[in-house]
């Protein structure tokens, strides 16, 4: 598992170090996660979804609404994702 981990995440590292200076990229925001299946690299932003053909390059894009956290799975031919905001108390400390 170590072995085929280590270049998914390199990989990934490198697409979000490269994720703003992909004007394809842009559109889908902020990275929140992404997810590798069958050698494809999907990745969810705050504003949308896409698969990367490299990592500068999307194969496709979709713009989505805006949502702070975006999570993304696939089982190769669908892709499901799900948003969330988080809400607080600015300036608390929580406390358990």
């Amino acid at each position: 598992m170590k072995k085929r981990f280590l270049p998914i995440l390199a990989l990934a590292c490198f697409a979000i170090s490269q994720l703003a200076a992909a004007a394809s990229l842009s559109d889908i925001g902020a990275l929140t996660m992404f997810k590798s299946f069958n050698g494809k690299l999907y990745v969810a932003g705050s504003k949308g979804v896409a698969e990367l053909s490299s990592p500068t390059e999307a194969i496709w894009a979709t713009v989505l609404p805006e949502t702070a956290i975006r999570l993304i799975e696939t089982d190769g031919n669908t892709i499901g994702f799900s948003g969330y905001e988080l809400a607080g108390i600015k300036n608390q400390m929580v406390s358990g």
